[in-house]
């Protein structure tokens, strides 16, 4: 379990607060990170996962209507159009690295991130 200074108080990954008597904050080297910074970071870990899944889901997806469209089951045109639904995703997950780079990363670094397998 991960544990976390919240002023006062110590909180469990899942935001539940722990009893005093179990661990107080001074037992918690100040070199960790703080509930709050944690939270917000673990929040837009979660966005972008959502997105990646997506992504990677719609890449899957093209894949294959590429393979289709090889073997002449799918046309040009239905390629076109699944292109057509999944390019905006692209542009979710774009905005999505922009929103954590100024939510988590200090100034002047960057954000690199693999795209879909």
């Amino acid at each position: 379990m991960k544990v976390f200074r919240d002023g006062d108080q110590v909180r469990e990954e899942s935001g539940a607060v722990i009893d005093p008597s179990i661990i107080k904050p001074d037992d918690i080297p100040k070199s960790c990170p703080e509930w709050e910074p944690w939270k917000q970071a673990q929040t837009v870990a979660d966005k972008l996962e959502a997105h990646y899944g997506q992504v990677a889901s719609d890449y899957s997806r093209v894949q294959a209507a590429k393979e289709a469209t090889a073997e002449g089951k799918m046309t040009d045109d239905e390629l076109d159009q699944l292109k057509a639904e999944i390019d905006p995703v692209r542009h979710r997950l774009d905005d999505a690295r922009a929103e954590t780079k100024r939510e988590v990363m200090p100034p002047n670094q960057s954000v690199s991130t693999p795209g879909p397998g």
